[in-house]
């Protein structure tokens, strides 16, 4: 975010962004950042973008690629689809997806690769929060969108499409905070 033109740095610190972006080794942060230096602008429709990417995923069939990564998040989904339709209103409660998932999976499944989120965070929510909440969530969002945080909105969207971190880890909630804060101020200083 800070790294491709909203704040004006010096040309060491854009190295150093650049450089730890290259070690995390997140596909989708990369596939972000090149969406952001190459100006592609999308706008209020990345929010539409992403829930249609997301949701579309869910009608994926298994796969068995041969690729680690590819096939873990499909078996991730297929497991999504089983256990999820079950409180698909509701949800199981915030945190508790692994939790559900161990009583859903059979005991051979159930190494540490196994039991752990669906890694899509909007299906994450679905699960955990139910389609009301989660619908909730994406009027604020949509409701809320100033297009001086963009960039910042497609960083997280992009990233949130593969993987669970911005629900899961305690920075990257801090982060979202500090994100869905900043889209409000500037949606109330618009209007």
């Amino acid at each position: 975010y800070f790294l491709l033109g909203l704040h004006k740095k010096s040309l060491i610190y854009k190295i150093t962004s650049l450089l730890s972006l290259t070690i995390t080794f997140s596909k989708s942060a990369y596939f972000a950042a090149t969406l952001l230096i190459s100006k592609i602008r999308i706008g209020k429709s990345i929010i539409i973008i992403f829930t249609m990417l997301s949701l579309i995923q869910i009608f994926i069939p298994k796969l068995n690629t041969g690729i680690y990564s590819i096939d873990s998040r499909s078996a991730m989904i297929a497991h999504f689809k089983n256990q999820s339709f079950k409180t698909l209103i509701l949800g199981s409660g915030l945190g508790n997806y692994t939790v559900t998932l161990s009583t859903s999976l059979p005991g051979s499944m159930q190494t540490i690769g196994d039991l752990q989120p669906v890694h899509n965070t909007l299906l994450l929510l679905i699960s955990e929060l139910g389609v009301i909440a989660t619908t909730a969530i994406i009027y604020l969002i949509h409701k809320n969108y100033h297009k001086k945080y963009y960039p910042l909105l497609l960083i997280v969207l992009i990233t949130a499409l593969f993987d669970h971190y911005w629900v899961t880890s305690h920075q990257n909630k801090l982060a979202i905070i500090l994100c869905f804060a900043l889209l409000k101020e500037t949606g109330q200083a618009g209007s």
